[in-house]
């Protein structure tokens, strides 16, 4: 694994144009590089150097073309600053994967195990060869073009093949796509199937783009999941959060694993349970007696004496929410 924002400091004069800065950013890099594949052990040098170099024109040199040609970007840190934290890793096995704009796979690292693993996102089909992104999928197809030139690759992928534009045009709309679940949960405007209209469609584009390996399908799942508990219908939620609960490759991905049971207390115990059928006097009512249910008769009187509840309480009472 080797650093993408800078091995080290590196002194350049101010009189260098860009392009003279580069090469010794690049030169850097080489000298960083060369010194870790000399400390690799003999078979694992040798595999590192039987990669692909699409970077052979630019000013990089031969183990920093293996690099940039073959590396994932990885971030290990949380920094202010990304760049501080970014890290170029080459694998043995998923750096000859090779690109596809709707690829059947994704990679994430772990960095508790130090490795990375290579997902499948849809059914693959035997013989079917497995396929990685290289690009940003979302860009048209010339900016992908464009991105994809270093690499030697004029894909052909459907998306790619089509001279409509159409599939352009579906593209640019994911970046669009946003989800706000709290303001539509809690709204009172918005029609019951806003939220899960809105989230079906953009999942069947993703599906017919082939974007599975996208963060926004495994959050569109996660949704569609919070709908259904907004309605109090844990038996729907479980079966979205099973969907969702198979994406381990999204970025963003979290276990799902207490709301695959639907009678799991997790669906009583979430802030979006129910909100869409009950009133506000009801939910209050409900999150004390759950309350005295699992934690007891102390911690629901400490609940009701909260300046929380109070609160709560008075927003109730404020929209005439007396029904029980």
């Amino acid at each position: 694994m080797s650093p993408s924002g800078g091995a080290r400091l590196v002194h350049i004069p101010n009189s260098f144009t860009w392009p003279q800065a580069h090469q010794v950013m690049l030169d850097e890099h080489e000298r960083f590089l060369s010194m870790m594949v000399d400390r690799m052990v003999p078979e694992r040098r040798e595999a590192f150097l039987k990669l692909a170099n699409s970077h052979r024109e630019d000013g990089s040199g031969p183990y920093m073309g293996i690099m940039r040609t073959n590396s994932f970007g990885v971030r290990v840190g949380n920094s202010e600053n990304i760049l501080e934290d970014m890290y170029g890793a080459v694998c043995d096995d998923i750096s000859r994967v090779n690109h596809s704009c709707s690829p059947n796979t994704s990679t994430k690292f772990d960095k508790h195990s130090f490795s990375f693993s290579l997902f499948a996102c849809r059914d693959i089909a035997e013989g079917e060869e497995l396929t990685v992104a290289y690009c940003i999928l979302s860009d048209g197809e010339g900016a992908r073009a464009e991105k994809l030139l270093p690499y030697g690759i004029a894909c052909k992928c459907l998306s790619c093949a089509d001279t409509t534009g159409e599939s352009d045009v579906r593209r640019a709309t994911l970046d669009d796509f946003s989800l706000d679940i709290n303001e539509w949960a809690w709204s009172r405007t918005l029609l019951d199937d806003w939220m899960m209209n809105k989230c079906r469609e953009h999942l069947d584009l993703l599906r017919e783009e082939g974007l599975e390996a996208s963060d926004s399908y495994h959050a569109a799942l996660v949704a569609m999941m919070e709908c259904y508990i907004a309605f109090g219908d844990a038996k729907r939620a479980s079966r979205w959060a099973e969907r969702a609960h198979k994406c381990l490759w999204a970025s963003d991905y979290e276990s799902l694993e207490h709301f695959l049971d639907p009678e799991s207390v997790g669906y009583l115990t979430h802030p979006l349970w129910r909100v869409r059928v009950d009133t506000r006097l009801e939910m209050v009512m409900r999150r004390l007696l759950l309350i005295g249910k699992l934690a007891g008769r102390e911690k629901l009187e400490e609940a009701m004496a909260s300046p929380e509840f109070a609160l709560a309480f008075a927003a109730a009472r404020a929209e005439g929410s007396y029904d029980l």
